[in-house]
């Protein structure tokens, strides 16, 4: 155990003069990890998950915490109606100077409240507020607590926590948590609510994007295949989004080898839907002077006209330089401009 005298001693020095006796100092931290800050998407009376690690400094250094870690995947847990699962929460300890202590460990619902993981808690010790309990041996470098929900109902609906905590002296004795949200619904299969369409034909060096999205319960997962076989997040020049239940694929440079069928699957615990396929082509870089050769081909068509209007600004220049008795100008074997006048006359005529 650690000297209880010295630690009472020190945070009344703490409190009142904010100095140290001794060079002993005691602080208090909070530190979460980036789990911790999760926000729970179906709990909106808690929107952040219970988790913390705590941190306290002790005769100049941070002593050691414990922090749980709840063996899942995801923080928010969504069963189906009368499904059985089991929850497991580890946690380690170096053995440090002797002597060593029990690892403590229980978990509690968000009923218990706060006083889940604010106070120790142990059968010999006051009011409990958990429902599962377990405990180490003093040299155990590790422990670890279950439990299990068994035919899932709306009841079991609930954050539960894991807590845990030592008396070695090189630890905190301020109890460490981790926390998970568990949803209870009726099961519903994939179902796609957005897909990308049967072709799309992009210029070469240009970005292709592929959006999906699904609906269902649990939650779907979204996957992509390109001509059957699975995609990999950042292969090539491919890039995969994931958004709960939306997905986008990037093509961020598109090249002849991207070229073919792809389709997004989505799934869940139930089943699995497909998309259509859709057919991915690299088009042509079209050429800039395409334009000119459009425009040389609308001219030809109508060279007679475009040829007369030309002649009207020539011979209207050439009024105010020289005179002149008559002039003639073969257009398409045809008079365009005719004897001299101070405004001159123009016959437009163009083959039929």
């Amino acid at each position: 155990m650690k000297p209880v005298y010295s630690c009472t001693i020190m945070l009344l020095v703490v409190v009142f003069n904010g100095s140290t006796v001794s060079g002993i100092e005691i602080i208090k931290s909070f530190s979460q990890d980036d789990y911790c800050n999760k926000k729970s998407e179906y709990s909106p009376l808690q929107p952040k998950l219970p988790c913390f690690c705590p941190k306290e400094w002790y005769d100049g250094q941070f002593l050691k915490s414990l922090c749980p870690t709840i063996k899942t995947q995801k923080k928010e847990i969504q069963l189906i109606k009368g499904e059985n699962v089991t929850f497991e929460c580890r946690v380690s300890k170096q053995l440090g100077p002797d002597p060593h202590y029990k690892i403590r460990m229980w978990w509690c619902n968000g009923t218990a409240g706060e006083k889940c993981y604010t106070s120790e808690q142990a059968p010999d010790r006051g009011t409990p507020t958990y429902f599962v309990y377990s405990e180490s041996g003093n040299e155990a470098k590790e422990w670890f607590i279950r439990f299990t929900i068994t035919k899932a109902s709306k009841m079991d609906e609930n954050t539960y926590t894991c807590v845990a905590n030592t008396e070695d002296f090189d630890y905190t004795e301020i109890p460490g948590y981790n926390s998970i949200h568990v949803s209870v619904h009726d099961a519903v299969k994939p179902n796609l609510i957005n897909q990308p369409p049967p072709k799309i034909n992009k210029v070469g060096g240009r970005l292709v994007e592929l959006y999906c999205a699904s609906s269902g319960y649990p939650e779907t997962n979204i996957q992509w295949v390109k001509n059957g076989t699975p995609l990999t997040n950042g292969l090539n020049s491919t890039n995969i989004m994931q958004y709960g239940s939306q997905s986008v694929l990037q093509i961020k440079s598109i090249t002849e080898s991207e070229e073919g069928t792809y389709q997004c699957i989505a799934s869940n615990k139930l089943d699995f839907i497909e998309s259509q396929g859709t057919q991915v082509t690299v088009g042509k870089q079209q050429q800039k002077w395409s334009w000119f050769i459009c425009l040389y081909i609308a001219i030809m068509s109508f060279s007679g006209v475009v040829t007369a209007i030309v002649f009207v600004v020539v011979c209207s220049s050439r009024r105010e330089k020289e005179q002149f008795d008559s002039a003639s100008v073969a257009v398409d074997g045809r008079r365009a401009c005719q004897s001299y006048s101070p405004i001159p006359q123009v016959l437009l005529i163009n083959n039929v």
